[in-house]
């Protein structure tokens, strides 16, 4: 068994370089508009996929955050599974870029929405490890905490496959599901203890 702490500093440098790898696609609009009225056109959709890109990675880093602060020991397969978590939440700048040029194709958006699956199922495995038996965290952590957070991961994967599903018929509206999944997830506390703050 050893100590957690070095895997939540990786996490927080690999979701500082994510996020600022999202304003890059940002930059490369102004790139070839030649008029004030292709500014806003050229503009919006790599805005848009930025603030959803920025938001959804936020919410991954506080997912993490809150199970990584339940968690005082941590093994092997500990590691390799929050290891596996960042490979997909290191790779959410890709769909968001793919999302600023492609919003109206449903590809684009079963990408960006298979990416968030992965990511929270691969936070969902690190979570249910860490808490199995309690062996990696409190023995007096509450089963409702434990509960409450592999809920809030599941209820997430499944608004993400519906998302997918609605992008299928029409991608604009499977957008707009997400927006909406990633406002709710922003919006509401995830444990007892956030609700009493």
């Amino acid at each position: 068994m050893t100590e957690p702490q070095r895997i939540n500093t990786l996490t927080d440098g690999v979701f500082a370089i994510a996020m600022t790898f999202l304003v890059l696609d940002v930059m490369d609009a102004a790139e070839g508009v030649d008029t004030h009225a292709q500014i806003w056109p050229t503009l919006w959709p790599k805005l848009a996929s930025y603030i959803m890109g920025f938001l959804i990675l936020g919410l991954l880093w506080n997912g993490h955050y809150i199970a990584a602060s339940y968690v005082k020991r941590s093994d092997r397969t500990h590691l390799w599974l929050s290891i596996n978590f960042l490979i997909w939440a290191a790779l959410v700048p890709y769909p968001a870029g793919l999302l600023s040029e492609y919003y109206t194709d449903s590809l684009a958006v079963l990408i960006y929405g298979g990416n968030l699956t992965l990511a929270a199922g691969s936070l969902y495995a690190v979570w249910a490890y860490a808490t199995k038996d309690h062996h990696l965290v409190d023995k007096d952590l509450p089963q409702q905490t434990v509960t409450a957070l592999k809920r809030r991961l599941l209820l997430a994967m499944l608004g993400y496959l519906l998302a997918m599903a609605v992008a299928l018929w029409q991608p604009v509206a499977g957008l707009l599901v997400f927006v909406a999944s990633h406002l709710y997830f922003a919006l509401t506390p995830v444990t007892e203890d956030e609700r009493s703050t």
